[in-house]
């Protein structure tokens, strides 16, 4: 038997039928920057504060913090869309458990967006280092925001059976 083409197996497979959710594809990038930026402000703190880095290395904290939000709000949306198709198959209780986790997470990515901001902006070695402390415990209450919202998701998923609702 001689081995198809990929568009073959591609166009003739029921695999490829069903259109899957935008939201499970988006949700992974803040998720992974939200455990990684605490660690990301913590070298870049330390880093600058022994002269190994110029303080201009915040606005590489803003701009990842920045991404984080970003790709929250585009989770956001279309987790919002996904919704809809998912009410039948969770309860309401669950769904909004994670929908309501999503906006803190949103508001806490926000707030260390404008906190990694303030600390590439300001000048003075004190002022930014003390800007940059607290943008790291903000951060890290970031990180735990993103397991609030991951945790529920997956319990969407795996307790709640969400997934029913794209078969």
């Amino acid at each position: 038997m001689p081995l198809e083409s990929i568009d073959q197996i591609a166009a003739s497979s029921e695999y490829w039928a069903h259109a899957l959710p935008m939201h499970p594809k988006l949700v992974h990038v803040p998720m992974a920057l939200c455990i990684l930026m605490p660690m990301v402000a913590t070298l870049i703190w330390v880093g600058v504060r022994r002269g190994w880095f110029t303080p201009r290395v915040w606005l590489i904290a803003a701009f990842l913090q920045g991404a984080t939000l970003g790709g929250g709000v585009a989770a956001l949306l279309t987790g919002q869309e996904d919704g809809e198709k998912v009410e039948g198959y969770a309860s309401e209780e669950a769904l909004s458990a994670h929908e309501d986790a999503a906006y803190w997470f949103l508001y806490v990515a926000g707030a260390n967006f404008l906190l990694c901001g303030a600390t590439f902006l300001l000048h003075r070695d004190r002022r930014q280092q003390l800007a940059g402390a607290f943008a790291i415990v903000g951060l890290a209450a970031g990180a735990y925001a993103g397991y609030r919202v991951g945790d529920a998701g997956g319990r969407l998923v795996y307790v709640a059976n969400a997934s029913d609702a794209h078969r």
